[in-house]
């Protein structure tokens, strides 16, 4: 329940202004006058905050709720101010109209969150996802901070609930979107697409990798926060370096002069050709081993 409206229903319901005690009549009522209905409109349009409830949760009752206590309210006045009843009753249920569809629609997705199988990750508002970022350069995002782990670390099951999760939310966050930053409808759609992109190429890449031949002496890498980045998930030349690392240092006489060659010069060409912190943290390790060969030798 709203907070102004809960004021007023502790008055008791259906009651018009002439029949409160002008304590009870002010105590209802000057919430009303502390804000304008053209005021009060705007901010459920932009879906602020409103009487002490944001308006994403505003259900029909909550709008009501004020018609109600304006109608009841109409001609309080104070300091030159008064309420007037037919005009919040406009602006409210021009507000409604609107905001209200969009509201529902949100609770649709609520309830099909928690209906997802998942492992270890929660689910922010969907209003949050405004606020995800991506780097496609150093491959951070904010899915820790939104799912409470990276996208790197999730489980498969993980990955396919929070594929779903932010698909869902394409039921309601462009209008959202469009309300609060004012982005075009396609605008909101490209953004929650493109948290999707990530999570939907983890799953393809580790299932590619899987059907690599693979070795206990293989060479694998973790990102920051300590989650395997699969080597399918880097460019063709940097799989190609890593392929070859891979073959020689299975072998009995691990890196001939040449495979050094050749690695450095893969390295080296990862690391002029790459375009994101994946690709360069291969070559890096790739370097670190060979030095570590190199040195360890007689």
């Amino acid at each position: 329940m709203i907070g102004v409206a809960a004021l007023a229903q502790d008055q008791g319901p259906a009651r018009t202004g002439s029949q409160w005690s002008a304590e009870e009549y002010d105590k209802a009522c000057a919430p009303l006058l502390k804000t304008s209905a053209g005021d009060t409109r705007l901010n459920l349009l932009q879906f602020k905050t409103v009487f002490g409830k944001p308006a994403i949760r505003w259900a029909e009752k909550d709008y009501q709720q004020v018609i109600d206590l304006a109608r009841a309210c109409h001609g309080y006045s104070k300091q030159g101010a008064m309420v007037d009843g037919n005009n919040w009753r406009a602006m409210i249920e021009g507000a409604r109209d609107k905001v209200l569809p969009v509201a529902e629609r949100s609770i649709q997705v609520d309830e099909f969150a928690s209906g997802l199988a998942k492992d270890a990750i929660k689910f922010p508002q969907c209003s949050q996802l405004l606020e995800f970022e991506i780097d496609p350069v150093s491959m951070k995002d904010s899915s820790a901070e939104m799912f409470g782990q990276s996208f790197m670390l999730m489980s498969d099951k993980d990955l396919n609930a929070a594929i779903q999760y932010v698909n869902e939310c394409l039921l309601f966050v462009p209008d959202y979107a469009q309300a609060v930053k004012g982005w075009r409808e396609a605008q909101g759609k490209e953004h929650l697409n493109k948290i999707m992109d990530k999570p939907l190429i983890i799953l393809k890449r580790r299932l590619e990798w899987r059907d690599w031949e693979k070795r206990p002496s293989d060479l694998i890498v973790q990102d920051e926060s300590g989650a395997v980045i699969p080597p399918t998930m880097t460019s063709r030349t940097t799989r190609e370096m890593i392929l070859r690392f891979n073959k020689a240092a299975a072998l009995i006489r691990r890196f001939t002069p040449e495979t050094i060659s050749i690695l450095v010069k893969l390295a080296d060409d990862v690391t002029m050709e790459s375009k994101n912190a994946y690709d360069i943290a291969y070559a890096e390790a790739v370097r670190r081993r060979v030095q570590d060969e190199i040195f360890r030798r007689p």
